[in-house]
């Protein structure tokens, strides 16, 4: 699968993208495939106090950028 910009995603990745239900991007960590989609796992800070809580995100390759290394 590929993210917004073309490039493969593959389970570990680093992605940026928009937390449900947030304004600000933040980031989170490839999972799993579904046929169509991506899961990632990411932590949320803003809801929760401490070191947050983490959670999971199910939605569509082009919804997230992944980050690279140059």
């Amino acid at each position: 699968m590929k993210d917004v910009f073309g490039n493969d995603l593959e389970i570990g990745d680093t992605v940026a993208f928009y937390a449900p239900n947030y304004r600000s991007m933040t980031t989170g960590e490839v999972i799993a495939f579904t046929p169509k989609q991506v899961r990632v796992k990411y932590r949320n800070t803003w809801n929760y106090s401490g070191e947050g809580l983490e959670q999971t995100y199910l939605n569509y390759p082009s919804d997230f950028a992944k980050g690279v290394v140059e």
